[in-house]
């Protein structure tokens, strides 16, 4: 561990970042964070913190993996006010790579991004749709991959294994009744703000 006077400014200007938004987050461990860094990382993260100071705790989609990475080890160090940022499209917390203008989002939406730009006709059956693979849309392909496929289940075509029929369901709890019952005996119930789910066959 190097001392004071061996610490690059670099290194203490990053630490200070770190703590401004963390108050609970201490000047000795946001250093030593700092020097477990690697030089690119430092550089990133510094670049960051630069043009969004609150970037550690205020959830933003802009944050590139390097801030991505320290948010996760701080939050395993206990620094609950460090907060993970959330897809730009779905909102949900998750790994976020693909910049789009507004934010990052993360692997699922960058798919239907990609999908939804490359909208034409498709090579199969002539309409325009979506075509996120090799100009095909999503149900030719799927068609495609049932003919050549069939699910070790029933043994009927499928473009996937096992297919909707017969993959498992785990169990759900009923609102009214409380019993379990597989996912595809229980229903949601929209118009029903006091209960999110309703069996099919009430006792």
């Amino acid at each position: 561990m190097t001392t004071a006077g061996q610490v690059p400014g670099t290194w203490v200007e990053l630490a200070k970042m770190l703590t401004a938004f963390l108050p609970e987050f201490g000047p000795e461990a946001a250093a030593e964070v700092v020097a477990a860094m690697t030089p690119s990382a430092r550089g990133r993260i510094r670049a960051h913190l630069g043009e969004h100071p609150d970037a550690l705790v205020s959830g933003a989609s802009l944050a590139p993996p390097a801030v991505q990475r320290l948010i996760t080890d701080l939050r395993e160090q206990g620094i609950e006010g460090a907060r993970a940022p959330a897809c730009l499209r779905c909102g949900l917390v998750r790994r976020l790579r693909r910049l789009v203008p507004g934010g990052r989002v993360c692997l699922g939406c960058e798919g239907i991004l990609a999908a939804h730009a490359n909208v034409g006709t498709c090579t199969t059956c002539t309409r325009i749709r979506p075509r996120p693979v090799g100009g095909i849309c999503t149900p030719c392909r799927q068609r495609a991959q049932a003919s050549t496929r069939s699910c070790t289940g029933c043994g009927r075509p499928s473009h996937m294994d096992p297919c909707t029929t017969c993959r498992p369901r785990p169990p759900a709890p009923c609102a009214l009744c409380s019993a379990s019952a597989v996912t595809g005996m229980v229903h949601r119930v929209i118009r029903w703000p006091a209960f999110r789910l309703a069996c099919r066959f009430p006792p």
